[in-house]
């Protein structure tokens, strides 16, 4: 990414911080800048991603649904395990 400044700005230092975000992307930059007296390039400062949701917490949730949809899945299994008469039986002994 380049940036261009006016000529007339001092050479600094500066205190400078950007940044870029692309949908759930978002990437930040921050560094101290003095502006060399004549034109080229200078260091450049290394980026710092942050993507918003942390990769443990996506992970965390990962596994929560995981176990739920295992715990639906042997409860579903146990119920058709058991006989539809003795079901049946069951609801009119409690009426």
């Amino acid at each position: 990414m380049t940036v261009v400044l006016n000529p007339q700005i001092p050479n600094g230092p500066w205190q400078a911080k950007i940044t870029v975000t692309s949908g759930l992307n978002e990437h930040s930059a921050e560094a101290t800048l003095t502006f060399p007296t004549e034109a080229g390039l200078g260091r450049s400062a290394p980026a710092q991603t942050n993507s918003g949701i942390p990769w443990w917490a996506i992970a965390v949730a990962i596994l929560v649904l995981s176990l739920l949809l295992g715990l639906f899945l042997i409860r579903r299994s146990r119920d058709k395990d058991k006989d539809p008469a003795d079901l049946a039986d069951r609801a009119t002994d409690s009426s």
